[in-house]
């Protein structure tokens, strides 16, 4: 996944993590890896794609790789990982910490949720490697 464009004018666009990502993708397809990317995707075409991905690994008996490259969130020190899509608002008002997380998440990937769900997948086959490549800050 790479997400270069915000639709938010609260979020910076990073022209780079696009080209950033089709480097990678070129880079594995040349060395005979099958490869899907998604280019600024919404949270709902991400989350989508990440569970057909999670779907067919179960069928993959080789290594499997997921690549994020856009900006990422750590909300208040939680160390869970947000990240953040096309779509993404950044919510200006919120009471507390508490509420600001759940406002944030429902609007971003959280990896924590994302990662269990696959590696539970890829244990059926055995648990060949699985590779994350996160390319965001947590700001």
């Amino acid at each position: 996944i790479a997400v270069g464009e915000y639709r938010s004018r609260s979020i910076n666009d990073l022209p780079n993590a696009v080209r950033d990502g089709m480097l990678l993708k070129e880079t594995l397809e040349a060395l005979g890896w099958d490869v899907e990317m998604l280019v600024n995707p919404t949270r709902e075409e991400a989350w989508e794609k990440l569970m057909d991905f999670i779907r067919m690994s179960k069928r993959w008996i080789d290594a499997v790789l997921f690549a994020f490259f856009g900006h990422g969130i750590e909300p208040y020190g939680t160390q869970q990982n947000l990240l953040v899509m096309n779509d993404t608002e950044i919510p200006e008002e919120a009471n507390n910490a508490t509420e600001f997380e759940r406002m944030l998440e429902d609007q971003c990937v959280n990896l924590f949720n994302f990662m269990p769900i696959l590696n539970t997948c890829r244990k059926e086959v055995r648990y060949p490697p699985t590779i994350s490549i996160l390319d965001c800050c947590r700001d």
